[in-house]
C-alpha cells in the first residue's frame, strides 16, 4: 500500500478517503482519486460515459470501453505539479531541489487539490495542465495530518475542467478503480487495480494516524501523488 492520501471520483468523480468525510480528491499514492471501481448512473446534465455497447462495433471489449471512456472523460482534470526547494548540504552549501507530483482540478477558480507532501517545503511551484500550459500556484492551506493541499493557480476558466466529486461511502473491497497521474514526470498515465481493502490506517508525516483509508493495489510510482482515484 503506498503512503497516499485517496480521494475519491466517480468517473467524473473524487471522494476523500482519509479521515475527513467526503474530500478524497487528490491522490493516487498517498494521494490518489478514487472513483467507485463501476460506473455509476449520471445524473441528466452529464452525458453518458459509455455509447450504447450493442450498436458499437470497433473490435473493443466492453471492459477496454470502460477504461477508454474514465480516461478520456477524466485526464484533462488531472494536473503536474512541479516544484522547487532549497536545502543545506554539507558545509554551509546550499542547493536547489526540485519535485514533482500530481494534482486534480477543482472547481473553475482555478483550486487544485493535492497531497500536503508534494508541495512540503516548496519555495516555487507550478502546475502544468492537459494543454500543456503551466502557471504559477500559490499555496492556499494544507493539512499535514492528513496529506492535504489545495493551491490555486490563476488560469481561464475555460482550460479548466473540474473533477466531479463523488462518494466513499459504498465502496467494497474487490471494486474495480484507475488512477491517473504523472509517474516519472510522464504526463496523465492511467493503471487499474482494485480495491483491496477499506478503512486501513497509517502514520502521517507529522506522526499522527491517518484512518479510514483505502488500499489499492493499482501500479503507483513517484510522481503519482496527489493524483485522483477512480
Amino acid at each position: 500500500m503506498h503512503r497516499q492520501t485517496s480521494y475519491l471520483f466517480e468517473s467524473t468523480q473524487v471522494v476523500k478517503s482519509l479521515s475527513s468525510p467526503v474530500l478524497s480528491g487528490c491522490c493516487l499514492v498517498c494521494c490518489s482519486l478514487l472513483s467507485g471501481g463501476e460506473l455509476h448512473a449520471q445524473s441528466p446534465q452529464q452525458p453518458s460515459l459509455l455509447k450504447n455497447s450493442a450498436t458499437v462495433d470497433d473490435g473493443l471489449l466492453p471492459e477496454e470501453r470502460v477504461n477508454i471512456a474514465v480516461y478520456e472523460n477524466c485526464n484533462r482534470s488531472v494536473v503536474h505539479i512541479a516544484t522547487r526547494s532549497v536545502a543545506m548540504e554539507s558545509f554551509q552549501q546550499l542547493s536547489l531541489r526540485e519535485g514533482s507530483g500530481s494534482g486534480s482540478v477543482i472547481d473553475a477558480t482555478g483550486m487544485i487539490l493535492t497531497n500536503q507532501h508534494v508541495i512540503d517545503g516548496a519555495k516555487e511551484i507550478s502546475v502544468s495542465l492537459y494543454n500543456g500550459l503551466s502557471y504559477p500556484a500559490a499555496l492556499v492551506g494544507q493539512d499535514p495530518e492528513t496529506d492535504v493541499a489545495i493551491l490555486k493557480i490563476e488560469a481561464p476558466a475555460e482550460q479548466l475542467i473540474p473533477m466531479p466529486w463523488g462518494s466513499s461511502q459504498t465502496l467494497q473491497v474487490g471494486q474495480k478503480i484507475y488512477a491517473i497521474g504523472n509517474p516519472f514526470g510522464l504526463e496523465r498515465t492511467m493503471s487499474t487495480g482494485m480495491i483491496s481493502s477499506l478503512n486501513r490506517q497509517i502514520p502521517s508525516h507529522a506522526r499522527r494516524s491517518m484512518r479510514s483509508l483505502i488500499q489499492i493495489d493499482a501500479a503507483l510510482n513517484q510522481g503519482n501523488s496527489g493524483g485522483p482515484l477512480l
